[in-house]
C-alpha cells in the first residue's frame, strides 16, 4: 500500500472513530473515558474477523460480554443499539460466571477482575473470543487488547499471539493505531 493510500485508510478510521465518539457524547454525560471505550469496543467489531464456527447461524448476533463492575452504565448498549456488523446484530450481555464467557465473541474484563483473570483466560483459551480489558499487563498475561491512558488520550495495545490463538483476524487498519505487545512468557 502506498503512502497516500495508508494516509487515506488511517484518516478514514480516525473519522469513523471521531464520528462515533461524537454520537456517544451527544447521548449521555458518562465519564469521558468510558464513552470512548464503548465506541472503541464497537469499532473493534468492524475490524475483527471471526471464523464461521464462532456463530451458530448466519444471523446469529455478535455478543459482547462484560465481566466485572460495569462502569459503562448502559453506554455500551446505547452505542451498539440497532447496529449490525456484517449483517449480524450486536448485543451486550453482563457475565456473572466464567462459564457464560464461552457464549461471547468479545469479552470485556473490567478493572477489579485481576484476581479472576487467569481463570477467565484459561476457560476461554483457544475459543474465538476477543478479550479486551483495562488492567495493567493484561496483554502480557494473554489478553488480546488492552486500553491504557497516555496523557489524556485513550490508547490500546494488542497481543497478536493472543489474537492468533483465538483464531481471529485483525485488520491492519486497526493494528496501525495500536501498540503491539508481546506476551510475558516469550
Amino acid at each position: 500500500m502506498n503512502t497516500m493510500n495508508m494516509r487515506v485508510a488511517r484518516s478514514s478510521l480516525y473519522l469513523l472513530l471521531a464520528f462515533n465518539v461524537a454520537k456517544v457524547q451527544a447521548q449521555t454525560n458518562l465519564e469521558p473515558e468510558y464513552k470512548f471505550k464503548a465506541v472503541y469496543l464497537y469499532n473493534f467489531l468492524q475490524f475483527i474477523e471471526w471464523p464461521p464456527q464462532a456463530f451458530q447461524g448466519e444471523s446469529w448476533p455478535i455478543v459482547v460480554g462484560v465481566v466485572g463492575n460495569d462502569a459503562f452504565s448502559g453506554m455500551l448498549e446505547q452505542t451498539v443499539k440497532d447496529e449490525t456488523i456484517r449483517d449480524r446484530p450486536v448485543i451486550v450481555r453482563r457475565i456473572s460466571g466464567v462459564e457464560e464467557t464461552k457464549a461471547c465473541h468479545v469479552l470485556f474484563i473490567a478493572k477489579g477482575e485481576e484476581k479472576n483473570l487467569h481463570d477467565i483466560l484459561s476457560k476461554i483459551k483457544g475459543k474465538p473470543i476477543l478479550t479486551v480489558s483495562e488492567t495493567v499487563e493484561f496483554v502480557r498475561q494473554g489478553g488480546a487488547i488492552n486500553f491504557y491512558l497516555e496523557g489524556n488520550k485513550l490508547r490500546f495495545e494488542v497481543n497478536l499471539s493472543a489474537v492468533k490463538a483465538a483464531n481471529l483476524v485483525v485488520s491492519s487498519k486497526l493494528l496501525r493505531l495500536a501498540r503491539i505487545v508481546e506476551p510475558a512468557n516469550r
